[in-house]
């Protein structure tokens, strides 16, 4: 892309910018948005909704210039990015994780941030997945631009479909924000990543057989747990007084648990690490971006076997929602990208995720609802969504749980070897287990 063709640069929030400096080598920093239907997309209208959906969008048409100390998003004009160059056809059927879709990195230089892949499905039906760089939105935004595409695209099918709300700039800051909130909370916010500075060199409990390895490729595994099964998940839940969400990851943990002890691993402490939609904290509505925060909540193999594991999860959980506790990794990325230039930056997060000697994180769980407005097309007959994330080093290992009004589906994302897939099986077997008995 010339640089003379191109529109102003377009914003960048503090975690943009972080996730930026997160790109090298064996990390991506993607995310990938999955559809399964049964029928497949139309490739003209599904070239004509993603046109109209990057025309309309201007970070899925840009890229990324990178100064001594400064890094900046620009965007393209749409006429010069055409859906070929971002929709990759195929005929064959596809696993994505030994296709290597899901580890292949964004050249955000030249590249557009979007990819989106149409493919057959082993065992039937097909795949549409929807694959972003994280530093143009979190899941959130993700879920929004997702549903903005079939929204273009049942309109051109001749299905009624309102039109998309416009994305606005989100012009969220957080030192508006704690200068909002008061000293209070900036004070406290300080005082959180003080006393918890120490993190970054502990060593927790990993869900990997082998850690020192290097991830060669991302593959996952698939739960789907039915309408009946989702709804007694939640009417457990509430008898127990907790959510159901707490109840999801309480009985992971003891999975994790039961399947180090039969690995034959020590008895360690595990760290979830959880992110947190800070839109309304930030005053920020519809918009894309990147507005999360980070829960990191600790738990001893005595608490993990206790019988108040599930009020413990819902009590840290609570706690680690906090805007104190909530924003502290924010305001510490804030301040450090506003400190360092950004390949400093960059050397400090690969430093800090390389280092042998911590193993900051057990595994990421996160958990998206689908909003109640989206819509699949009618003619593709859609079977379940799900979301996962390319991971770091630390913790190698994530599940995230894609909530709708028919059911949930839960997705298993790991680094081969560092973790095989007979060892991942074995660990989300436990966890069916663990949610049968809960």
């Amino acid at each position: 892309m010339s640089e003379r063709a191109t529109t102003p640069g377009l914003a960048l929030n503090w975690m943009d910018r972080a996730l930026i400096a997160q790109t090298y080598e064996g990390r991506p920093m993607t995310t990938h948005h999955v559809v399964d239907v049964e029928a497949p997309f139309d490739r003209a209208l599904l070239s004509e909704a993603l046109s109209l959906l990057i025309a309309s969008v201007p970070a899925l048409r840009s890229f990324v210039r990178e100064s001594p100390l400064r890094v900046a998003r620009i965007a393209a004009p749409s006429s010069s990015t055409s859906p070929r160059r971002i929709i990759t056809w195929s005929d064959a059927a596809l696993d994505l994780g030994p296709s290597g879709w899901l580890l292949r990195a964004f050249d955000l230089s030249s590249e557009a941030p979007l990819r989106v892949l149409h493919a057959p499905r082993r065992g039937g039906g097909y795949q549409l997945v929807f694959t972003l760089h994280h530093s143009v939105t979190d899941g959130v935004g993700a879920v929004a631009l997702l549903d903005a595409l079939l929204c273009r695209y049942r309109a051109l099918d001749g299905e009624p479909a309102p039109a998309p709300a416009p994305f606005s700039p989100s012009g969220a800051s957080l030192l508006r924000l704690l200068s909002r909130k008061g000293a209070r909370l900036t004070a406290a916010v300080l005082a959180a990543n003080l006393g918890s500075a120490g993190r970054f060199g502990d060593r927790r409990a990993a869900l990997l057989e082998r850690v020192d390895a290097r991830a060669e490729a991302m593959h996952c595994l698939v739960l789907d747990l039915d309408a009946e099964e989702w709804s007694r998940l939640h009417e457990r839940a509430e008898a127990l007084g907790v959510t159901r969400n707490d109840l999801m990851l309480g009985t992971f943990l003891r999975a994790a648990a039961s399947w180090r002890r039969d690995e034959g691993m020590p008895e360690q402490t595990f760290r979830a690490l959880v992110p947190v939609d800070l839109r309304s904290e930030l005053g920020v509505g519809r918009s894309l971006q990147n507005h999360l925060g980070v829960i990191e909540a600790d738990f001893t193999p005595t608490e993990v076997d206790d019988t108040s594991l599930l009020a413990r999860v819902s009590e840290r959980l609570r706690a680690g929602r906090s805007p104190e506790r909530a924003l502290a990794t924010p305001v510490a990325i804030a301040l450090l990208g506003a400190i360092l230039p950004p390949f400093a930056l960059r050397w400090f997060f690969r430093w800090l995720d390389g280092r042998p000697s911590s193993f900051m994180y057990s595994f990421l769980f996160s958990q998206i609802r689908l909003p109640e407005g989206l819509r699949f097309p009618a003619s593709v007959r859609a079977r379940r969504v799900y979301c996962l994330s390319g991971l770091p080093r630390q913790p190698g290992i994530g599940l995230t749980v894609t909530a709708s009004s028919g059911g949930v589906t839960a997705a298993l994302a790991y680094g081969v070897p560092r973790l095989s897939d007979d060892g991942a099986r074995r660990l989300m077997e436990r966890w069916v287990v663990t949610l049968g008995e809960a």
